[in-house]
């Protein structure tokens, strides 16, 4: 869309916490984990394929949004 490429994973609707975990809005390349009661659920990433792929492994571990942000 707009030249970006976005990608997401997982059930982002089911989320009740979202965090920036790798890159920045302004750049235009980040990830953002989506949590329920602390548990990884769902990711969305512009333009950043590497890091939505490091994001889909922790949603299928069951990791919690603070092990895939630290």
């Amino acid at each position: 869309m707009h030249g970006a490429r976005i990608q997401s994973a997982g059930l982002p609707q089911l989320a009740d916490e979202a965090r920036l975990v790798a890159g920045a809005f302004e750049d235009g390349s980040f990830a953002v984990g989506l949590a329920r009661s602390g548990v990884l659920v769902g990711a969305v990433a512009v333009n950043s394929p590497k890091d939505l792929i490091k994001l889909k492994r922790g949603i299928t571990a069951g990791s919690s949004l603070d092990a895939v942000t630290a």
